[in-house]
């Protein structure tokens, strides 16, 4: 009975979505529903079927700390440590305080690990799965909020290594093309600053921001 209820749920939601693809409110119970029907299936030993309602569930909450750890932990029953524990981390960007999936991320380390450097090889190690393309897009944000963190400190080689990171990611989002270009503007090399100034103009015409970068890299050009 339970099952034909969700069955029916999932029907109606999907519906609903179809009217209106960016209602969250519905994309955030579809992806609960999904995490339930992962639950059970994991329970029942069905690891794949297990695994493909996560991921279901992280299509559409990219932001669920919970569906992202269940990942980890279904990786972890099958066998795959070094995706248990990148599932793990990913889980834990987005609730810092879940106690579970800290644990468990513990008990794998020995100890805690270099965060930013895991983060790094799990954008890696997932680059390649193209079941992975919704987590890696997020994570291609992090990179690139990680990366501004360290502009802003100065760091502009390890600004330089998020930006890159989150550009093989997505080698389409401006916002991250110029960033680079900042990166490069910062240390003085301000024709390749332009170039990536161009280069996100090109796809984003109206970034104030950027439209005023370039400006200064042409200006120091001319100098």
């Amino acid at each position: 009975m339970q099952q034909k209820k969700i069955m029916l749920w999932l029907r109606y939601a999907n519906m609903l979505l179809k009217k209106d693809p960016d209602d969250k409110r519905v994309q955030v119970n579809l992806s609960s529903i999904h995490c339930q029907k992962g639950s059970a299936l994991f329970g029942n030993g069905k690891m794949e079927e297990a695994l493909a309602e996560f991921k279901s569930a992280v299509a559409y909450d990219s932001n669920s700390a919970i569906a992202i750890g269940n990942i980890g932990i279904v990786y972890g029953k099958m066998g795959d440590t070094a995706l248990e524990k990148a599932f793990y981390r990913r889980a834990l960007t987005k609730d810092p305080n879940n106690e579970m999936f800290s644990k468990n991320l513990l008990s794998l380390n020995g100890e805690a690990d270099d965060f930013i450097s895991a983060l790094h090889k799990d954008s890696m190690l997932l680059i390649n799965d193209p079941a992975n393309k919704k987590i890696l897009m997020d994570m291609s944000n992090l990179h690139v909020n990680i990366g501004v963190k360290y502009v802003n400190g100065t760091q502009y080689n390890k600004a330089f290594k998020e930006f890159s990171l989150a550009e093989k990611i997505d080698s389409s989002s401006a916002n991250t093309i110029g960033n680079i270009g900042v990166v490069y503007f910062y240390k003085g090399n301000y024709k390749k600053a332009r170039d990536c100034f161009q280069k996100t103009l090109a796809r984003d015409p109206k970034n104030e921001i950027f439209i005023k970068d370039l400006q200064q890299a042409n200006s120091n050009i001319g100098k």
